[in-house]
């Protein structure tokens, strides 16, 4: 019998144990969503980190180039150019990939760039020898007879190469590389040591005033130092070479093992020096590759979940391990920036960040960091605010500390207006407050016409539908937090304002639709038509941008006249074909259901809309349907651009079970769960487990839910009942249960 028991505890510490190492063993691949129109890249990176040391394979003289390569990189091609150390991920727009490091197997000839790029010379691969983990990229070059390695700190990458022994090799620094928007304007390198390196690259792209300095430390002496200005070879001289495309070519008469370390900064090159000093002392590649892994798993090990297979958290793991790619850091390891005034500031006591793709990120990502990664919120607003102060407005899309312009709204605004809500800041709320009011009360993008008629001229502005649905949303958020800090005058203007979108609804044709000044509709309207950046509506049609009314979708079904109209337009949006029409239909319309473009971001929230009708169950159908169909393991797992991981965060907190239809309530409307079980592990200790009873493919519907033991008679949860800690459990079934709870208008209006 002692026997026994004994065996029995063995037997519950192995399967202790086991669970444990599952949980430890993350199944992150950063190969997902390189291929087709996912436009993620697979090279090293820390969780939010300056430096995204990644392959670029573009190549235009062999057809691979263009939008599918925003990132530098798509599985599609073969060759390899470089390695450069600044990355974006899942973007529509492509810029950086900057101080590009290229391996050649042999000595590069004195004119070798004449007349040519560093394309030219790409080298051959097979995707078999790529290996792709969190923080770590490596590639066999076999025909070349070289191995490259990458790891990553936070502002500094670390190369490993292995060239055959016996062979003369090149390092090949090449400063004008670029990629689709980009073009460098001011390159500069100089040697400062036998094996050290110093310069910056000034471009022009997306980023229209990009300056980065860098130094690069290698472990050993280059036998010959070249420097390539024009495609002429200049001599190697105390103040090196400058010029728009600078290129320094290093030759080890004997390959062998070379490592490099490259340290960036948005400052000065003593910045770059100091980032390497207080960060990569040493040359010990192994110890930075594991460092860089612990701090993936430490991150990810933040929701410990059981799936049903492998493919299923493969898919889960790698959706965590996007959405905390960005924001990326941008001050140095002291603190300083490059203020977007052109001035250097500090950061005290935060990081400051860049890289804030906000019409994307404002609808779940910025969700998913407030519970998962709070630690890091307070950062984020005084970024914000910080960059407020210093050019009179806040960040819209924010690249390398600049603002591109980019997108529609200012969704800055429910990202701060969320962190404060959620007490996640400690900013001033007026100061908040006035920044918000400060971008809604411009004369810009139709904002004007926005105020004074409630909706945006489309004669005067493209995508006025879409706009005036933004400006409505965002200024909801304002209007709560004035609410919230006493101001009734400022909350009670913001409140109508975010009443606007009645004003473009047609309810003869049932859409939301572009208006005139004179109140007639904009012509001539088809509801599945689609002109890119110049209709009534942003990167979608009618069908998409209908739903665009997260905060009081109450309202929506009464402008629909009732819940049995508004589930039938929702049925039909899911059930009617995917057909697009126009001679120029967005390349952002993907991952179709029916109407519905999975592959952007303004129909992330509508499935979860059948909640405001009393059905429930429909949600739970079309969030399973599109976990299902639409995210998968592999290069081409994602049906559409992940935008910073804006894509990648709606199936987290889908697969958990919810989703924030409107981010700034704090409000998480119930869907159905795809992991078995899963628990949150917050930064203060507390943990939230979500159990999801008889899980498997075919039980998709919710028959009950209860919360910390008790029913929970409504469709949603709140974040302040997650990070108390606690216990959701969902019971799962194949039937459709039509009696579980309802949702609320918000109670403000």
């Amino acid at each position: 019998m002692l026997v026994k028991k004994m065996n029995l505890v063995r037997q519950a510490l192995f399967c202790a144990a086991f669970a444990l190492s599952a949980y430890a063993q993350r199944h992150a691949d950063p190969f997902i969503g390189t291929g087709g129109h996912g436009h993620t890249y697979p090279g090293a990176a820390l969780p939010f980190g300056m430096v995204q040391l990644s392959p670029d394979n573009e190549h235009p003289n062999s057809g691979m180039s263009g939008w599918d390569w925003c990132s530098g990189y798509n599985y599609a091609s073969n060759i390899i150019t470089g390695f450069s150390h600044t990355h974006l991920s899942g973007t529509g727009i492509g810029d950086l990939c900057d101080i590009l490091l290229a391996p050649r197997p042999y000595r590069l000839a004195d004119d070798a760039f004449v007349g040519k790029k560093i394309q030219d010379s790409a080298l051959l691969f097979d995707h078999a020898d790529e290996v792709a983990k969190p923080g770590y990229y490596s590639v066999k070059f076999s025909k070349d007879g070289i191995q490259a390695e990458m790891t990553v700190t936070e502002r500094v990458g670390m190369h490993k190469y292995r060239f055959p022994a016996d062979k003369p090799a090149s390092l090949v620094l090449d400063l004008g590389y670029a990629i689709n928007w980009d073009k460098a304007v001011d390159t500069h390198v100089k040697q400062t040591g036998p094996a050290l390196f110093a310069g910056h690259r000034h471009s022009k792209g997306w980023a229209a005033d990009q300056k980065l300095f860098f130094v690069m430390y290698l472990d050993r002496k280059p036998d010959e130092v070249r420097y390539i200005k024009a495609d002429q070879l200049i001599q190697n001289t105390q103040d090196g070479a400058q010029g728009d495309n600078i290129r320094l070519i290093l030759t080890f008469q004997r390959g062998g093992q070379v490592q490099v370390k490259v340290g960036l900064s948005s400052v000065d090159e003593l910045g770059a020096f100091n980032n390497v000093q207080k960060e990569l002392p040493h040359w010990n590649f192994d110890k930075v590759r594991k460092q860089a892994a612990s701090a993936w798993n430490q991150l990810l090990n933040r929701v410990q979940a059981a799936h049903n297979n492998t493919s299923d958290a493969q898919v889960f793991d790698t959706a965590l391990y996007h959405a905390f790619l960005a924001p990326n850091a941008f001050s140095d390891a002291d603190g300083r920036y490059r203020g977007i005034d052109g001035n250097i500031h500090s950061a005290n006591g935060y990081t400051y960040s860049s890289t804030f793709s906000l019409w994307d990120t404002f609808r779940a990502s910025h969700s998913l960091f407030t519970l998962l990664t709070p630690e890091r919120v307070d950062g984020y607003v005084k970024t914000m605010l910080a960059f407020q102060k210093q050019k009179g407005q806040l960040p819209n899309w924010a690249l390398w500390n600049n603002e591109s312009h980019c997108m529609i709204g200012y969704h800055a605004v429910p990202v701060l207006v969320e962190a404060y809500l959620k007490g996640l800041t400690t900013a001033d709320g007026q100061e908040i407050l006035d920044a918000c009011i400060a971008m809604a009360d411009r004369d810009v993008e139709g904002i004007k016409s926005y105020r004074e008629l409630g909706f945006v001229d489309a004669e005067t502005e493209n995508e006025s539908c879409a706009r005036t649905l933004e400006y409505a949303y965002d200024d909801s958020c304002i209007a709560r937090l004035a609410e919230k800090l006493g101001n009734a005058d400022v909350a009670d203007r913001f409140r109508k304002r975010a009443l606007n979108f009645r004003n473009v609804f047609d309810a003869q044709t049932g859409f939301m639709r572009g208006k005139k000044a004179d109140g007639s509709w904009a012509e001539p309207f088809d509801p599945i038509a689609s002109d890119h950046r110049k209709s009534p509506y942003c990167e979608g049609n009618a069908w998409q941008w209908t739903w665009s009314v997260p905060h009081h979708p109450a309202e929506l079904v009464n402008l629909f006249g009732g819940r049995e109209n508004f589930a039938a337009k929702l049925d039909t949006l899911f059930d009617m074909p995917s057909e697009l029409s126009g001679e120029a239909v967005s390349p952002d319309i993907s991952g179709m259901i029916g109407q519905l473009a999975q592959g952007n971001e303004p129909s992330h929230h509508i499935a979860y809309m059948y909640a405001w009708v009393g059905q429930p169950w429909k949600t739970q159908a079309r969030a399973r349907q599109i976990m299902e169909q639409l995210y998968k393991p592999g290069p081409e797992g994602l049906c559409g651009n992940d935008d910073c991981g804006q894509m990648s965060a709606w199936y987290v907190f889908s697969a958990l079970g919810f989703y924030p239809v409107d981010p700034a309530s704090g409000i998480y409307v119930l869907g159905s769960p795809r992991v078995k079980s899963a628990k949150l592990n917050f930064p203060d200790g507390k943990t939230f487990t979500i159990q999801a009873n008889n899980q498997s493919p075919q039980n998709i519907y919710v028959q009950s839910v209860t919360l910390n033991g008790k029913p929970l008679n409504r469709a949603y949860i709140r974040h302040q009942e997650i990070i108390g800690g606690g216990k959701l459990v969902f019971n799962m079934g194949p039937e459709i249960n039509t009696d579980l709870g309802e949702m609320e208008a918000p109670p403000w209006f």
